[in-house]
């Protein structure tokens, strides 16, 4: 029944509005299984529904920080290849939120090397920005053990 719902959210993200992505994230998110977020997230795209887009991103933070972040570290591989926009302001949320970035810490320990080369490619990037370096220095330091 998930699969199903992937599908039809995987539809409306394709070629619906911001609208029908709500409404197609309804029952996904109904189930308040953490399972949903990598797949969601992997949808995230620059040519659909930008407010349909915001909205995935929403609901995939509407878990708990540890939840949201494992989620986001499992769709990061496949993210970083079709949308790297919407990974760098992922990795930019994250690292805003003081919870959300201890906890992208905390499970980087344990990533798997490509996580780990996905998160220090963004992270290197945002940091040259000085308002990201203070925040960054720390993470590329776990990416880089």
């Amino acid at each position: 029944m998930v699969d199903d719902e992937l599908k039809h959210l995987n539809c409306k993200v394709s070629n619906g509005t911001a609208i029908e992505i709500d409404d197609a994230l309804l029952p996904l998110l109904g189930r308040s299984d953490p399972r949903i977020i990598a797949p969601i997230l992997r949808l995230l795209n620059e040519t659909g529904d930008q407010a349909g887009m915001w909205s995935i991103v929403h609901s995939a933070e509407s878990f708990t920080g540890s939840e949201y972040v494992s989620g986001f570290l499992h769709a990061l591989p496949e993210l970083s290849q079709t949308c790297i926009w919407w990974a760098e302001v992922l990795l930019m949320r994250i690292l805003n939120s003081d919870e959300c970035r201890t906890e992208l810490m905390e499970q980087l320990h344990d990533a798997p090397p490509i996580t780990k080369e996905g998160v220090s490619a963004i992270f290197q990037k945002v940091s040259d920005d000085a308002r990201f370096r203070d925040r960054t220095a720390a993470v590329l330091a776990i990416t880089n053990a």
